[in-house]
Parts: structure tokens; sequence; C-alpha cells
């Protein structure tokens, strides 16, 4: 029992479930817009999403403990660096352009928890972008949408037509509704200057805020040109239980309610569709 438990707990401290949740978004995004998966690409996402998070996550601890690092910090440690290396090397099936786009995300990811904006220039106390009052859950989803949708499609050559634009749009709005339970979850510890969404609009708001965003979401599919009804259902379904996890998202939640359950919505979409395309 204890073992499973170390093992569920590196699967997710070192952001490999993370990893497959994104990679499972590029699928679906391949899917949508009826291109073959391209397996090196997402190898390539996965270790990327691996070493984005894992930075984000333990940089700052790091550098402040860098002497007093526990066993399992050492080995997420060096499981990140060897996926720095993984990546690298799959770099190379990368466009151009793709590459270049991946590197803007992955200056966003530093400066995401890297102090950037100092006194003299702004005048203000050096910050970082997820201290940035209010924008923390918009950079987030912008990322996320930026690398599942736009960078797989850029890599792949593939037009930028009405389905696309509604594509990216509905990503948006995706990620920034799985995010609330995030949002939701860390209220109690956010320093209010973030205002947060949940911060600025309490509980009740945010819950409802997210259940509109969700029924947009749906509506967005009657103006696509080309959908499969299996997109359709997986989608509906998919919506159903997003809005379920949102409605029952605490301040006070369960170890692995947001960094497990909730962030297995994307992998469960891709399941989804794959079965309905199975049966049908």
């Amino acid at each position: 029992m204890q073992l499973a438990s170390r093992f569920i707990n590196f699967y997710i401290n070192s952001s490999v479930h993370v990893a497959l949740a994104v990679c499972s978004l590029v699928c679906i995004t391949f899917i949508e817009c009826n291109i073959n998966i391209n397996y090196p690409f997402l190898i390539f996402v996965f270790f990327a999403t691996i070493t984005g998070y894992s930075f984000v996550k333990y940089f700052e601890l790091v550098k402040r403990n860098y002497t007093d690092l526990t066993n399992e910090l050492k080995s997420i440690l060096l499981f990140s660096a060897l996926s720095f290396i993984v990546l690298i090397s799959f770099s190379l099936f990368l466009t151009y352009r793709a590459l270049i786009s991946f590197v803007a995300m992955a200056m966003i990811t530093i400066f995401y928890t890297t102090p950037f904006l100092s006194k003299p220039f702004f005048f203000s106390n050096i910050k970082t972008l997820r201290t940035i009052k209010g924008i923390k859950i918009y950079v987030i989803a912008f990322v996320w949408t930026v690398v599942t949708v736009i960078i797989p499609l850029i890599n792949e050559k593939y037009a930028m037509v009405q389905d696309v634009i509604l594509i990216v749009l509905q990503r948006y709005l995706f990620v920034l509704v799985i995010t609330l339970p995030f949002e939701i979850r860390d209220m109690n510890f956010d320093d209010i200057s973030l205002s947060t969404i949940p911060q600025k609009l309490g509980l009740r708001l945010t819950k409802c805020l997210g259940i509109i965003l969700l029924i947009i979401i749906v509506l967005m599919n009657f103006f696509k040109t080309l959908t499969f009804p299996c997109q359709r259902y997986s989608l509906a379904l998919i919506i159903t239980v997003v809005s379920a996890l949102l409605v029952y998202s605490k301040k006070v939640q369960s170890k692995y309610y947001s960094s497990f359950f909730v962030e297995s919505v994307p992998i469960l979409w891709l399941i989804l569709i794959l079965l309905c395309d199975f049966f049908s």
C-alpha cells in the first residue's frame, strides 16, 4: 500500500499526469482537424510539459533549499533532467516555426516563476507573471491553448480556417474552466493581491461563470463546418463531467481532487472520443 502511494505521488508530483493530459488535448486537436497523429511531436510535448511544470513547481523550492532536498525531490529533478534531454532530441522532428513557438512558450513559463519586472523600470516590486494581479489563470489558459492547438497545427502546416478559430476559442475557455477548481482550492493560500477569479467573485459566482463558459463551448460546436457525431457526443459527456467537478469543488479538497481527477478530464475526453469512434 505504501509503495502504491509513493508511486502515485511520484506520478503526480513529477508532472507525468499533467503531461498525459496535455498530450491528450493535442491528440484531440489532431482528431478534430482530421490529421494523422504525429507521435514524435507528442513525445516532444510530453517531455516538454514535464520539464516546464517541474520548473514552475520546484524552481523556487530548489533555489531556497538546494542543500536540503528530499530523496523524492531529487528523483523528480533527475527525471526532469532526463526529460529535458529527451525533448531536445525530439526537437529535431519539429518544424522551424513550431520550434520557435515552443521557445516563446518556454520563455513565458520561465517568466511565470522568475522575477523580470523591477523597480527601475516599472516602479513596483520585483514580480513574476504569476504574481501580476488577475492574470495567472489567463496565462495558463493561453499557454495550454497555444501548445495543444496552435503549435500542433503550425507544425502540420494546417490552414487557420474558421473551425480552427472556434477550436482555439473552445480550448481556451475549456482550460479556463478546468483551472477554476485549482483556483478555488488555493483561495485560502493565494495572496489576496493575486485577485484570482474566486477571490473576486466568490465561490458561488465562480461556479456560475464556469457553467456559462461550458455552455458557450457547446454552442460553438454549432458554428463549425466540419464536426462528427463522436466529437459532439464526447464533448457533451465531458462538459457534464467538468460541470460536476466544478460544482463540487471546495476550498478544502481531498488530496487528489484537482491534481488527479480534474487533470484527468482531458485524458477521459480522448478516451471517450476513441471509444465512440470504435463503436460507431
